[in-house]
């Protein structure tokens, strides 16, 4: 007779899963899609998994790798959520007690939740073609066939399958897909903000790692507030409207005097085009230190906005479109974060 299914905890509950390791690359990557629609990312894993280590309770295709592009980008540390679809939790179900479908809820499941619409993000590799985590399979990367995507900036993030542990590893900068070199201008105006050092100084000028792809007449708006868990901050405004070109960052930021010794913010940059398309990006967390010396209250410098004619103009959509002229753009890399 068979024994009676365990229902201890899962097994693999506490193994540590395996991320994907993202190859620096430049802050922005350019796809014309009427000439060369396949990118190709690299990356690599720390270690392997053996597919005869899974556990009981773990589905056969658990301890495995999978990608995704997105259109909108989010908050720092508000992944993705951990659940593709319906159909792998009732999969993990059958293997896995503990997985419970009616407490998962819509918020919990990408292809539920309303935090992504559906035209926001796609798979890269579909849900039956996840790949095994093995020093071999890293080394040939992923490629990615845009011919049938919509242009569009988007961010792509690498998702680890070994329910119900699943997580998330994001790659930094962003893949910018044009119908065709003539038709750039179609795709919006686009912006990254790199991960970068975790202190900051109050009323001292900062000037955020990144880039932008935008085109004549653009302008950005900075806007910060303080970061508390997922929840979306209160803005505050630093500037709006001001002029932006094609490139590295070169705007400044005076972060706010600390309310203690420290504050933690995050900043969203967005840039607007001539016909009020835009595109919003998010800076990682970062510390503001009090500064011992006593200064004024910043005034938030102001320009023209440009979807606006005096009777509400056009609305502001903080999606992902992607932006335009395509210019060279230099490969930043990511600073290190000072040890403590």
């Amino acid at each position: 007779m068979l024994a009676p299914a365990p229902t201890a905890s899962a097994a693999n509950e506490l193994k540590p899963r395996v991320p994907v390791v993202w190859a620096e690359g430049p802050c922005t990557t350019i796809v014309d899609q009427s000439t060369a629609a396949i990118v190709h990312f690299d990356y690599s894993v720390s270690v392997e998994e053996d597919p005869e280590d899974r556990t009981f309770d773990e589905v056969d295709d658990s301890r495995t790798h999978q990608f995704f592009a997105f259109r909108k980008q989010d908050l720092p540390a508000n992944d993705p959520p951990v659940w593709i679809s319906r159909a792998d939790i009732e999969r993990a179900r059958t293997r896995d007690p503990n997985v419970d479908p009616q407490a998962i809820t819509p918020d919990m499941v990408l292809e539920d939740a309303t935090r992504f619409a559906p035209d926001e993000w796609v798979r890269i590799t579909p849900d039956d073609g996840r790949v095994p985590i093995t020093f071999a399979q890293a080394a040939i990367g992923v490629d990615w066939d845009t011919s049938e995507v919509e242009p569009g900036t988007y961010e792509i993030w690498a998702y680890t399958w070994e329910p119900q542990g699943n997580i998330w590893s994001r790659r930094q900068g962003i893949v910018k897909l044009v119908a065709s070199a003539s038709a750039a201008a179609d795709a919006g105006p686009s912006i990254s903000l790199l991960e970068d050092q975790t202190q900051i100084v109050a009323r001292s000028p900062y000037t955020p790692p990144g880039c932008a792809d935008v085109a004549p007449g653009t302008t950005v708006t900075l806007e910060w507030g303080e970061k508390v868990g997922t929840i979306v901050p209160q803005w505050n405004l630093a500037f709006e409207h001001q002029p932006i070109e094609s490139g590295p960052l070169a705007f400044v930021f005076e972060p706010p005097e600390a309310a203690a010794d420290t504050t933690t913010i995050v900043l969203r940059a967005t840039v607007t085009d001539d016909t009020c398309r835009s595109y919003a990006a998010y800076s990682s967390v970062l510390d503001v230190l009090a500064n011992s010396q006593s200064g004024e209250d910043v005034e938030v410098p102001r320009g023209k906005d440009p979807c606006s004619d005096g009777g509400g103009g056009c609305s502001i959509d903080q999606r992902s479109y992607a932006g335009l002229v395509l210019l060279p753009l230099l490969a930043w890399r990511r600073r290190r974060r000072p040890r403590p």
